[in-house]
């Protein structure tokens, strides 16, 4: 018996790819495979084997099972799969396979068995009448795959003592059946795959779908399917779940939203179709009731993504390009034939105002500026990359302005500028000149540029000789170009007196200095128009002065001098507040530090005060505010929590800082303002103003902060410039 237990292994394919060289490949032929199966009815299969030569061949199988496609792990979770072949005379062996894939084996008294000649089941060489008889019943609806694949293998099998005489149709001679425990290293010869349908008592070919439907409108909800078991079909519908009378055939009108289903009946088999949900299409078409084209350009209408549509001027399309006036309509209609209309009026924006350039020829290192119309609803662009209404270059080029105004609509001029050359006005290789009283003639020039020449003193000479100390500058002028070349030189004469105001200075505003020359008896002149011997220093900036002796000779110094600006610290009068309100104090924003007496948590330019950090009664509030420089400033405010509630809203300040960011102008809406001051990232003072709207287009792009003062506080915002 050992020798036929192997037929299982092919039960349920026939075998495809190749190892076997130069020889036909072996078949399995599976007979009785009807198109479909009810659930738990035997599929009943036949299959021989066709070794096609191939008998002396070892060979192991591997099989797989799929329902829809997916893997199955147990056979027992969908059914069962039995098989029988005929071992002698009338005795069966009867197996059962259990796992959804795997290598068969056979077990053959205490032998598992892998491995086996083909010429055991052959129906080719010798009819050895063999079938395998397969009985499998699936208990769940689904299309079943078997793939069953044939591996050879290199081991030689062992005599089991059975054997076989092949017919015309092979070589004629005897053979033994070989069989083996394992397949050695099994290489894949062919596979095939074997489908099972298997159905249910009832089918459904198509289900109800959800669909949207109009207000007012109706569609039609329809069921195929079939009864398997002969029995006649019937219908119920069912809407929300409560069956609806007279509702029995396979199709329902339907006028409401609801979720709608059929039941199917058929002896005592009933099985339910898919839930259509159908609710109410709402399409909506959007158009602005107003669009702003610029002259001369079109718009494109688009009401969104509809299945059709009707435009006023007939047109079709999804989309209408317009270039003129008027009032235009559109008519969509969705996927469900539902309608809705859109409408607009298309105007005509105004355009920025006219301007224009002049092509201009200039001469080399001369300047030359380009203004744009200057209006706060403008948006500018030149070609040079510039966002301003104006530009200044020195170099030859075209040079082009769009400007755009708040409706997006565009005018565009451009210049031409040539440069002639400029004109060597040069008068030394310095811009001073020393010269002592034993050489009072000093010698300017001479000039190497230009055909006539102009001296600050009046001369026209090409070479100027002065001997007196000063300033002294000439222009040179080409006739044939008119351009001109400018140069000034400082001419100092005789000794020069001692002097020497020291180095660059810095120090806080409530320190004081005084500069000093040390020569006494000579002439001072300082750049601040003061002419004595020592000056106090009242602000910050640049200053020098030229001490001049008896005799003439003079000398000069300067130095920077950066007066540190005081922090604002100024809490305002005493006040009292009751313990539901809460106060704000507030110090100039920009410093470095703030110290306030409530605690060191307290880091701001301001602090609020609340019934949660004061007593009851009085309470003295300090600050010292410290700036990036060491500056301090303080302050102190008696401020007085009683007991109770209050509301006074009379001294709200609202203010409104506009645009931000911005290119150019900066408003401020509020009221109560003295003034604002502007501070730079480095916490430096840019600028303090009374007014209500100041021009930052000169100013270097970057993040500024804006410090708005009231009779009682001050207020911080950030502002952008870009």
């Amino acid at each position: 018996m050992k020798n036929f237990t192997f037929l299982v292994l092919a039960i349920f394919g026939l075998f495809s790819a190749n190892s076997i060289t130069g020889q036909n490949l072996p078949e399995i032929n599976i007979a009785d495979v009807e198109a479909e199966y009810m659930i738990s009815q035997d599929v009943e299969l036949t299959a021989t084997v066709v070794s096609n030569g191939n008998i002396d061949q070892l060979c192991g199988i591997g099989y797989e099972f799929y329902r829809n496609n997916e893997p199955i792990e147990n056979i027992d979770d969908f059914g069962s799969v039995n098989y029988s072949f005929r071992i002698e005379g009338s005795d069966f062996y009867n197996g059962e396979i259990t796992q959804g894939s795997g290598m068969l084996e056979i077990e053959v008294a205490e032998d598992n068995i892998s491995a086996f000649t083909l010429g055991m089941f052959d129906t080719y060489c010798v009819n050895r009448n063999r079938p395998i008889n397969i009985v499998a019943n699936f208990n769940e609806i689904g299309n079943y795959k078997v793939v069953i694949s044939l591996y050879s293998c290199e081991n030689d099998g062992e005599e089991i003592g059975t054997g076989f005489t092949a017919n015309t149709d092979c070589d004629g001679e005897y053979h033994l059946d070989l069989i083996d425990e394992i397949c050695e290293n099994p290489n894949e010869i062919v596979s095939k795959e074997i489908e099972i349908n298997v159905v249910g008592e009832i089918t459904i070919i198509d289900q109800p779908q959800s669909t949207s439907i109009c207000n007012g409108g109706s569609t039609i909800l329809s069921v195929n399917a079939v009864a398997n078991n002969g029995e006649t079909l019937y219908y119920q519908w069912r809407k929300n779940g409560t069956a609806i009378e007279t509702a029995t055939s396979s199709t329902l009108t339907v006028y409401t939203v609801g979720e709608y289903y059929c039941s199917l009946i058929a002896g005592s088999a009933s099985l339910e179709t898919e839930h259509a949900i159908i609710d109410i299409a709402n399409p909506i078409a959007n158009l602005d009731s107003e669009i702003t084209v610029c002259p001369g350009e079109s718009t494109i209408l688009n009401p969104g993504d509809f299945a059709s549509y009707l435009w006023s001027d007939n047109s079709t399309e999804a989309s209408l390009t317009v270039s003129t006036t008027g009032a235009y309509g559109v008519t969509v209609t969705d996927e469900f034939g539902c309608t809705a209309d859109a409408s607009t009026q298309v105007i005509f924006a105004v355009m920025p105002e006219e301007f224009s350039f002049k092509d201009t020829t200039i001469c080399y290192g001369v300047a030359h500026a380009l203004e744009g119309p200057l209006n706060n609803n403008y948006s500018y662009l030149w070609n040079t990359g510039s966002t301003n209404y104006s530009i200044t270059f020195e170099e030859a080029g075209t040079y082009s302005l769009t400007v755009t105004n708040e409706y997006g609509c565009t005018r565009t001029n451009s210049a031409n500028i040539d440069f002639e050359y400029t004109v060597d006005a040069k008068i030394s290789d310095a811009y001073e000149v020393h010269s002592c009283s034993n050489e009072p003639n000093v010698k300017l020039g001479p000039i190497s540029g230009g055909s006539i020449w102009l001296w600050s003193n009046g001369s026209t000479a090409r070479t100027n000789r002065v001997t007196q100390p000063g300033i002294y500058s000439v222009i040179a002028t080409d006739t044939i170009t008119g351009c001109i070349g400018v140069d000034t030189v400082e001419v100092f004469i005789h000794q020069i007196p001692e002097l020497d105001l020291g180095g660059d200075k810095a120090y806080c505003a409530d320190q004081s200095l005084t500069l000093s020359v040390q020569e006494d008896d000579c002439e001072y002149i300082w750049n601040t128009g003061d002419t004595s011997q020592s000056i106090d220093i009242e602000e910050s900036g640049f200053y020098s002065v030229i001490v001049t002796d008896d005799f003439g000779c003079w000398s000069k110094d300067s130095l920077n001098i950066e007066i540190y600006p005081m922090p604002r610290v100024n809490l305002g009068e005493d006040f009292e507040m009751y313990e539901n309100q809460t106060a704000i104090l507030t110090t100039e924003f920009g410093n470095i530090s703030y110290v306030w007496s409530l605690g060191p948590e307290y880091t701001e330019h301001f602090v609020t005060l609340s019934s949660e950090n004061l007593n009851f009664g009085p309470n003295v509030i300090s600050v010292t505010a410290i700036t990036v420089n060491g500056c301090e400033d303080s302050d102190q405010v008696t401020v007085t929590l009683l007991e109770g509630v209050n509301i006074n809203t009379e001294n709200a300040e609202m203010f409104y800082v506009y645009p931000n960011p911005t290119s150019g102008i900066i408003k401020i809406n509020g009221e109560n303002i003295e003034k604002a001051s502007l501070y730079d990232s480095l916490g430096r003072i840019v600028f303090t103003t009374e007014s209500n709207e100041f021009d930052m287009s000169d100013f270097a792009n970057g993040n500024y902060t804006l410090i708005i003062y009231t009779q009682q506080n001050s207020y911080s915002t950030k502002i952008v410039k870009q």
